[in-house]
């Protein structure tokens, strides 16, 4: 069950980074992503952005704001999360 909702949580927050991208042509900060996706912590959204990543859904600079990059793999699977809701 817990995998589930991880899986859910990964998904909910690469829908709100996409979202605000498509909007503001950047990135998210993990305190916007916090607001957006009404997560508590920054940690929380930083191990979420490394499960991203660790998927090849993302790319990102360690230690760099706002550096997060969308892969190509990361664009299939957000077509294929819009195509099957």
């Amino acid at each position: 069950m817990k995998a589930k909702r991880n899986h859910e949580m990964r998904d909910t927050i690469f829908r709100a980074w996409y979202e605000y991208y498509q909007a503001s042509g950047i990135g998210p900060s993990y305190k916007e992503l916090m607001v957006l996706t009404e997560i508590g912590s920054t940690s929380t959204i930083h191990r979420y952005i490394n499960m991203l990543a660790e998927a090849g859904l993302i790319r990102y600079q360690p230690g760099k704001p706002r550096t997060v990059t969308m892969t190509t793999a990361g664009r299939e699977y957000l077509e294929g999360m819009v195509i099957h809701d």
